[in-house]
């Protein structure tokens, strides 16, 4: 095992799931940690991090996950503070990584302020925070936006994890946002295992749901940003040609309760199935007839490599890697977000043109395989994520030295 090249990491997370030493969250961290940090330490600042031991939560060896909760943002920033403190045996952080540019960078600033000498300091972009449509305005927006810009000028290297989002950070914060100052790691996925799956086989949803003659999946957090009334509207274009189509909408959020309200009043309450947050996700992707992404902004679009892997033919705004990974119309049928007639004619296409329902999907199943699959081998990944690390430091040792 090579030589760690830091004493100790310090992240600022927003994941909860972190904070249960037996999650898939948990595991890959402490899996990336190893043999880069000889301590690494993860602050969760985010609602419902609350009811942690102080002392933190063991999720591997030298890895340990706290939860920084506050009542309020300002809080976060005690609260990260604290749970740094709280990890006596280790010594003061050598790197910081904030895993957003708004609220984690924000709480992570006090840890750069007081540790010393100055950490290394990195933020990562997972969303597309260059998109015409994150919603940067109103009075809270217009603060964020004047943080996050601050976070990533002070950063000496910014993750991103796609290049949709290293252009639209450069075009919207106007910023050099170059191969020096950014570094392209998508988050892990465990393609393998997905693949795996595939190939032995996962039951289709029409045992599930005899009524439906063709079962569209989305899935994804219920909150706005995921565009769940569009796709209630694109759907209801499609039940105009197969009133018997079904679509089942896989998540939970705030905007749940509406979203069933909408369905009912567009008369689909029983054409549009809730079954709410699912642990295995991927299953009921892999036994729908198509999936449906509405997102108004993704900054990478997991979901969409997950549909593709599975050989599913994808209707999908043009967010994430559809442009840059999946190509409109060879491997996806893409819409401009918002779109609900687009995305409603895409469906109809699926649900008549066979042929296209199948080459769509060999053809994103092909071009996932050859693209994503080298990117995300176990080793592979993990010396990425070390250079990414090497970069950060050599990054802050070149500004010390300037």
């Amino acid at each position: 095992m090579e030589e760690p090249l830091v004493r100790h990491a310090f992240v600022v997370s927003a994941d909860k799931a972190i904070l249960n030493a037996q999650s898939a969250a948990a595991r890959r961290f402490a899996r990336l940690w190893e043999g880069v940090a000889q301590y690494a330490s993860c602050a969760v600042a985010a609602r419902g991090s609350c009811g942690t031991p102080s002392e933190g939560v063991a999720i591997g060896e030298g890895a340990r996950a706290f939860g920084a909760c506050a009542r309020t943002p300002w809080g976060l920033r005690a609260a990260a503070v604290r749970a740094l403190a709280a990890y006596e045996d280790a010594p003061p952080p050598s790197v910081v990584i904030a895993q957003d540019p708004l609220w984690r960078a924000y709480a992570a600033r006090p840890v750069l302020e007081r540790a010393q000498p100055t950490p290394a300091f990195a933020v990562e972009a997972h969303a597309d925070y260059g998109s015409s449509h994150y919603p940067w305005s109103g009075l809270v927006g217009r603060w964020l936006f004047k943080r996050a810009r601050e976070a990533f000028v002070r950063a000496g290297v910014v993750r991103v994890v796609s290049e949709r989002v290293r252009k639209g950070l450069a075009a919207r914060f106007g910023l050099g946002m170059g191969e020096d100052e950014t570094f392209l790691l998508p988050v892990w996925m465990d393609v393998a295992s997905l693949l795996q799956r595939v190939e032995a086989g996962l039951p289709s949803l029409h045992a599930t749901l005899p009524q439906c003659n063709f079962i569209v999946v989305w899935a994804g957090r219920m909150e706005p940003e995921k565009g769940g009334a569009v796709a209630l509207e694109a759907f209801h274009h499609l039940l105009q040609k197969d009133p018997k189509a079904c679509l089942v909408m896989i998540g939970d959020g705030s905007e749940r309760a509406a979203l069933e309200a909408k369905a009912r009043h567009l008369g689909m309450g029983e054409r549009v199935v809730f079954p709410g947050w699912q642990e295995d996700a991927f299953a009921w992707i892999a036994g729908a007839d198509a999936f449906l992404l509405t997102s108004h902004h993704e900054g990478f679009g997991r979901v969409l490599i997950e549909a593709a892997l599975a050989g599913k033919p994808i209707v999908s705004t043009d967010v994430g890697v559809v442009g840059e990974i999946l190509r409109p119309q060879e491997e996806v049928l893409a819409a401009l977000p918002g779109d609900t007639a687009a995305l409603g004619t895409h469906l109809g296409t699926l649900l008549t043109d066979h042929t296209t329902r199948h080459l769509l999907a060999i053809n994103a199943r092909d071009r996932v395989r050859e693209a994503i699959t080298p990117v995300f081998e176990p080793s592979a990944y993990r010396q990425r994520f070390r250079s990414y690390i090497e970069r950060v430091l050599f990054s802050a040792s070149y500004r010390r030295a300037k």
